[in-house]
């Protein structure tokens, strides 16, 4: 009966006692008889293995001393060699077979394991750290992949033993041949023995990857029992581990955060002297020192979290996203620097003062990763990432100085003359009210433009009036005066006399056709939407003026004067 067979026989047996109530006792004699029946087993099956490995030893012996006592190097001997090696490793294979049914099909690869004293290797140091990420992962399908590859075995062994059956049917027809000559039927016989042989090293073998398998099967669980397994397991061991690594992380930023906040209150309370810039440089600095420790101190929590729980798997994963993140920053830092200085607000922008981006002045609000430029002008604010910011300068501004040549209602004079309202104005486009209809710029090509703000800060109008030359007598002294008290007057009596702030007359020139007098009028911002129509009043109270004081307003003259080859007929027809 071979070993498999007793085992079978064995379950069967104790089938029936399985499938029974039985009481304390009868449960007790039964496990004591299945634990002798298996003990007995296991004996048999060792002494089957150590009588092959007798005969195995005995054979190695008498090719020892064959090999000794050939003398010539020929082609008999490299065979017998051959066959020795091959014997060995027999041997070593039903030692191995016996260790295993000895400890009851245990793995005793970790046992085995050697250490081995190396030159330090920082790359194989590299892999060794991160072995048990692998192992962890391998963890996971191993029992699946034993059985599969314990199957594949038992398969290939069950191949193998009808192969050599095959071989040995063949060898006993021959056998049983008549004729046979007796040195034929005795190599015969040596290779029918060689391939017994085999044939029991092949069953045992055999009998022992299938014991394997079933002790792999018996203690494997459904899935759904594995799946609860591996929660509870997480819980209680990694999980709960993450869960106090994040705990701690989280006590610290709240303990940092505080003391940050106690000591900026201390500083900005102290340091009132000092100037608001200096203030606010000095408080980023202390702000980013804070940021350096805190997370310092968040990975060394985590590391002694990892470390006390005695979670290698995690303590190596952050060990090697530390070492990965050294290794970044030391090739990083120095391409940085600049912007470095310029979070810390040591660079050329600083932090509230004026900068000038595609032609637009802006107010650097804030320094980070992304900075705010804003024009308080200007709807909208700009978000620049550092690098486009390390390409500009900044200076301080003046508390009165412009940021945007005009205002939303301002009214503008175009570079034709022609009168505009601003409707809007952004970080990307003006748009201008111009004779009812609206006109976009991006606000970069707006400020090329040539305009006179008319809203800001007032205005001034100018205009030209003229006289005949009949009263050239009075041009310099009656008729300057009696315009400006006629302008005058009549700009009091109208709606804009409150935002006119003065009014001058002088005289300008003599002109080809009358007396020229130079008219200037300065208006308040309030009424630059009225540039136009004050302009035509202005003429429209010369004229009343003139009318009042009989005053001859004089028009463009054509003069023809004759040739001097035309007769007087002729000139006075001209």
């Amino acid at each position: 009966m071979t070993f498999f067979q007793k085992i079978l026989f064995i379950n069967l047996l104790f089938i029936p006692l399985v499938l029974a109530e039985p009481t304390a006792d009868t449960e007790q004699k039964t496990n004591d008889n299945i634990t002798t029946l298996q003990t007995q087993d296991t004996i048999g099956s060792l002494q089957d293995i150590w009588t092959s490995f007798s005969e195995k030893q005995t054979e190695l012996s008498t090719l020892q001393k064959k090999l000794h006592l050939m003398k010539e190097d020929d082609a008999e001997k490299k065979e017998l060699r051959l066959k020795l090696e091959e014997l060995l490793l027999s041997i070593n294979e039903q030692k191995q077979a016996f260790e295993q049914i000895a400890i009851g099909g245990l793995n005793v690869e970790l046992v085995e394991q050697k250490v081995a004293s190396e030159e330090f290797n920082w790359e194989k140091e590299l892999i060794l750290i991160s072995r048990p990420l692998i192992d962890s992962l391998k963890e996971l399908t191993e029992k699946p992949r034993k059985m599969e590859q314990l199957r594949v075995k038992i398969l290939q062994l069950e191949n193998l033993l009808v192969l050599i059956q095959k071989a040995r049917q063949n060898i006993s027809q021959l056998l049983e041949y008549d004729d046979l000559p007796k040195h034929i039927k005795k190599q015969l016989s040596e290779v029918e023995e060689t391939w017994r042989k085999r044939n029991d090293d092949t069953q045992n073998a055999l009998e022992l990857t299938r014991y394997q398998l079933n002790s792999l099967q018996e203690t494997q669980t459904s899935p759904q029992a594995a799946i609860i397994n591996t929660l509870h397991n997480f819980i209680h061991g990694r999980g709960l581990t993450l869960v106090i690594a994040i705990a701690a992380i989280a006590g610290i930023l709240i303990i940092m955060r505080i003391i940050s906040w106690l000591l900026l209150k201390i500083y900005m309370f102290h340091s009132q002297k000092y100037q608001r810039k200096i203030r606010l440089r000095w408080a980023r600095l202390l702000n980013y020192i804070f940021w350096i420790l805190t997370t310092i101190l968040s990975v060394f929590a985590v590391i002694t979290v990892f470390y006390a729980r005695n979670d290698i798997l995690l303590l190596m994963i952050t060990m090697l996203g530390i070492f990965m993140t050294l290794i970044s920053l030391r090739n990083i830092l120095p391409r940085y620097m600049t912007e470095i200085r310029l979070l810390l607000d040591m660079g050329q922008v600083r932090q509230d003062e004026r900068v000038v981006y595609e032609g637009v002045p802006y107010q650097l609000l804030t320094i980070n990763l992304f900075s705010t430029l804003n024009n308080p002008e200007l709807e909208g604010i700009l978000r620049l990432p550092i690098n486009t910011v390390n390409t500009l300068i900044s200076r301080p501004f003046v508390s009165d100085e412009a940021w945007f040549p005009c205002s939303v209602g301002d009214y503008l004079l175009l570079e034709d003359n022609r009168l505009a309202k601003v409707t809007k104005q952004s970080v990307e486009i003006v748009e201008l009210h111009i004779m009812g209809s609206v006109a976009s710029f991006p606000t970069s090509q707006f400020l090329q433009m040539p305009i006179r703000n008319l809203s800001r800060e007032g205005f001034k109008l100018s205009t030209t009036f003229g006289v005949d030359y009949q009263h050239q007598a009075i041009c310099l002294t009656e008729i300057p005066k009696r315009l400006y008290q006629g302008i005058e007057q009549t700009i009091k009596a109208s709606e804009w006399g409150e935002h006119i702030e003065f009014v001058k007359v002088e005289f300008k020139l003599a002109g080809a056709s009358s007396l020229d007098y130079f008219i200037l009028v300065r208006g308040k911002g309030t009424i630059a939407n009225d540039y136009y129509a004050l302009e035509r009043f202005i003429q429209a109270a010369c004229v009343e003026v003139c009318n009042q004081e009989n005053w001859v307003i004089p028009f463009a003259q054509l003069v023809i004067h004759a040739g001097e080859g035309l007769s007087n007929n002729e000139k006075d027809n001209c």
